[in-house]
């Protein structure tokens, strides 16, 4: 269903409103989990039809609202400032770090929150029994569909809630309403967009083979990790870290880990962000005019390849990451697996707010959630394929196709970057070893000062000291050291 439905869901959230969207998934949330409390066959069939419509709804809807709250937010802060260049270049500055600290507060409050629902979950399978947690899911829901229901305000797809600055080339507010009125016409809207930029269709691809990479290793990590776990000798069992008194995986320990890795990578991804910048600012500051994209949360004349390569370096790591498992066998295998996943899941952490940001610069705000329609196309298909090849194939050649997919979005993410780019990049590495050599060598220089001088007097007092009294030799170098640290 999910597949099925997918090209239309996310029409269908810009032409009904994401307010009420995100109201019809929470109920649609609750009727499933109250499904799955009955030990019915076609309960749990019916509750997993519906979850492909409701996965659906959750890759576009709250992210969708989100953002086009915040360019509400940063329209009036626009229409309140100068118009002097250099007070919109500040916001447009200060809108986009914001808007990237709230991607990365997302990734942490979500991976906090799946951490924190799995010790929920054990207390409530410990007090009712196996449907406890779906119980428990049934309250949390109702909350959550309280405090929309409550505390948003309605938005829709269309031009006229396209909320980027006037200046940054967006329509102003008095031009006329060209919104689609029905799914087709938002449908057809998608379509021409990513017709018209390439590089917009690159980032579904990218992002959809991201996601799906994600959903797959949610179904393969254990599996996996049993297998491996098999090859741990008996009497390691017991203190290799990651498995239970049994000697099988302890999933329970492992999930929070990585979900744990999760909310590290989303912390230290701000910063890692600030150091891709620093490094390639050389670059960016020399990007062709012509070769900017059009971007709705602006960040002034910098172009977001500090962004574009930390995501593609990402999608790198993660992919040698996923094809450890099969290149490891024997004793260690299950432990070095198990520190390769959890490398997987903090570049899961860092690469989220930078998808984020890259949709927000490529993706339209108008009609967001119909332009999420092929990075979903293109989830469920990579999810359908991986799940029907392991019908056929092993789970280790399964991590090849999934390294594979990986390899692509890596490769399609540097695409993005632009041939001017590419030119200062060479020239800025060319020029990179000499001043290394400089920096390098004042460091040798320095470093090696003062032992030299030691050397050198222990040297002499050595050669001068004709009964060998290494005592007065070695107080006297103590005192030369203490006066070198004076001075």
């Amino acid at each position: 269903t999910g597949g099925v439905l997918s090209p239309v869901t996310g029409p269908w959230v810009d032409q009904v409103g994401r307010k009420r969207a995100a109201m019809i998934y929470c109920i649609l949330e609750i009727l499933i989990n109250s499904l799955e409390q009955y030990p019915n066959y076609w309960c749990v069939i019916a509750s997993r039809m519906i979850g492909g419509f409701t996965i659906n709804l959750l890759q576009c809807v709250f992210e969708t609202w989100l953002d086009s709250e915040f360019r509400k937010k940063g329209r009036e802060a626009n229409a309140t400032t100068g118009h002097h260049h250099q007070d919109k270049e500040a916001l447009h500055k200060h809108v986009a770090h914001e808007y990237e600290l709230l991607m990365r507060d997302a990734v942490i409050v979500s991976n906090a929150a799946a951490i924190g629902s799995g010790y929920l979950s054990h207390v409530l399978s410990e007090w009712s029994g196996p449907v406890g947690p779906f119980r428990g899911a049934v309250v949390c829901t109702m909350a959550a569909l309280v405090v929309v229901a409550s505390m948003w305000t309605e938005n829709y797809g269309g031009k006229q809630d396209h909320a980027a600055p006037p200046d940054a080339g967006e329509e102003p507010d008095d031009a006329p309403d060209e919104s689609p009125s029905t799914i087709l016409e938002f449908l057809r809207q998608a379509a021409t967009a990513f017709m018209a930029d390439m590089r917009m269709l690159r980032v579904g691809i990218v992002q959809g083979l991201s996601q799906g990479v994600l959903y797959i290793f949610v179904f393969f990590w254990s599996p996996v990790l049993m297998d491996l776990a098999k090859e741990v000798p008996a009497e390691r069992k017991q203190v290799m870290w990651g498995l239970d008194k049994r000697g099988e995986p302890a999933f329970g320990l492992i999930f929070m880990v990585f979900m744990g890795a999760c909310v590290f990578g989303g912390i230290i991804a701000p910063t890692l962000r600030q150091a891709a910048t620093k490094l390639l600012t050389p670059i960016v500051n020399h990007s062709s005019s012509n070769d900017k994209v059009p971007r709705e949360v602006s960040e002034g004349s910098v172009r977001p390849m500090a962004v574009e390569f930390l995501a593609a370096t990402c999608y790198f790591v993660a992919a040698l990451m996923l094809l450890v498992p099969c290149l490891v066998s024997g004793p260690l295998a299950f432990s070095r697996t198990l520190y390769a996943f959890c490398i997987y899941e903090i570049m899961t952490g860092i690469v989220a707010p930078c998808e984020g940001v890259i949709r927000s610069i490529y993706f339209p705000a108008h009609g967001r959630a119909s332009v999420c329609t092929l990075p979903s196309l293109v989830v469920n298909a990579a999810v359908s394929l991986a799940v029907l090849c392991t019908e056929y194939m092993s789970l280790f050649t399964v991590c090849f196709i999934v390294v594979g997919l990986m390899m692509i979005a890596s490769l399609l993410q540097i695409s993005l970057i632009t041939a001017t780019e590419w030119v200062t990049l060479r020239q800025h590495v060319l020029n990179s070893p000499r001043y290394a050599r400089s920096v390098s060598f004042h460091v040798y220089e320095t470093a090696k000062d003062r032992p030299r001088k030691l050397i050198r007097f222990l040297s002499d007092r050595l050669s001068s000291s004709s009964n060998g009294d290494m005592a007065e030799t070695i107080q006297q170098a103590r005192a030369e050291l203490e006066k070198e640290k004076v001075e």
